[in-house]
């Protein structure tokens, strides 16, 4: 977020010190060198940047005028890979480098390709996801000369009244009010050549992650919840068969993993499916019996009940202002 205090002052005409003042932060973090934002503070940040200014698509904005080396790591590691299933698939695995709280997901089907972006954050993060998706395009398309051609953007956000600016950022049609922020491409372009890759940068950015002790730990467990909640999002449902195919493992294989940690696959497929539900009540303005269906409920009668058993109160309740204090924590039983 390098170019923040540039693009309020040139293109906004707003005086840093006083908006600082306003919004009890000090606009002088960004002279240090390196600078990492929490996610929490990059979000409340760019939301008073969007009001302030004006612009409803403000991390858009923003994420356009990024230098790419800020990413660090992600670029090199995208950069030295042969192909952008590796490269996505390295960047995935390392972003965690570069910022806590955000994650992505690479999920492939027959003839497309998703990648899921999951912000960590709780309450209104629009244009935190504006900022990053937008990163993420045009980082993509850079590594592979501009061939990746995304087909569809998907937003949970509803439309903003600046709509027609935002879609002139973005070659692809946008839809707004999905059931998941993150792009719908061809799979086949997994097969795109990165260009100017180093394989040394790649092997030598590895022994160093390995020496450091700043690899993290492949974490199964971790996978298999995105697995689910990808077949959620996707398909509404996601039986145990879905979920070993989807792994490459044995139907036996994954029920002996979960049995090794004291899990049944119904209490994780639970667990997943309400950390889903409140995120979406959170952060879309879906109806809750749109939500209901997307979590696998074909009643949302039923839903409800069922939410409130597990949850403590209905999603109604829990997605009023009133109650946006209790966050996704609740479903980690």
């Amino acid at each position: 977020m390098d170019k923040l205090p540039m693009l309020l002052q040139q293109r906004y005409a707003v005086d840093l010190q006083q908006f600082g003042n306003e919004i009890s932060f000090n606009f002088a973090l960004f002279q240090q060198p390196d600078l990492l934002c929490p996610l929490e503070l990059m979000v409340n940040l760019l939301e008073h940047c969007a009001v302030r200014t004006r612009c409803d698509h403000f991390g858009a904005v923003l994420a356009q005028l990024q230098n790419h080396e800020s990413l660090g790591l992600m670029l090199l590691y995208g950069a030295s890979a042969d192909n952008l299933q590796q490269a996505l698939h390295s960047i995935i695995d390392n972003i965690h480098l570069n910022a806590s709280g955000v994650s992505y997901q690479l999920v492939s089907e027959a003839l497309y390709s998703y990648l899921l972006l999951h912000l960590q954050h709780q309450g209104s993060c629009r244009q935190a996801v504006l900022f990053t998706l937008t990163q993420c395009y045009t980082l993509l398309r850079r590594l592979t000369a501009n061939q990746w051609r995304p087909q569809r953007l998907c937003l949970k956000q509803s439309a903003p009244p600046q709509v027609t600016a935002l879609k002139q950022l973005f070659d692809m049609t946008i839809q707004f009010n999905a059931d998941f922020d993150g792009f719908i491409f061809d799979r086949s372009q997994l097969g795109l050549a990165i260009t100017n890759k180093d394989r040394q940068v790649f092997t030598f950015i590895q022994d160093y992650l390995k020496l450091s002790g700043q690899q993290r730990p492949d974490s199964k467990l971790s996978k298999i919840k995105a697995a689910i909640r990808a077949g959620l999002m996707l398909h509404q449902r996601c039986q145990l068969t879905d979920l070993a195919q989807e792994l490459h493992m044995s139907v036996r294989a994954v029920q002996y993993y979960l049995q090794q940690n004291q899990l049944k696959f119904q209490q994780l497929l639970a667990q997943v499916r309400y950390e889903l539900a409140c995120d979406l009540l959170h952060n879309s303005e879906q109806p809750v019996s749109v939500i209901a269906e997307q979590v696998g409920f074909a009643d949302v009668a039923v839903f409800s009940r069922s939410f409130k058993k597990y949850i403590g109160i209905t999603p109604s309740q829990f997605r009023r202002p009133a109650s946006s204090q209790l966050n996704t924590e609740t479903v980690h039983r």
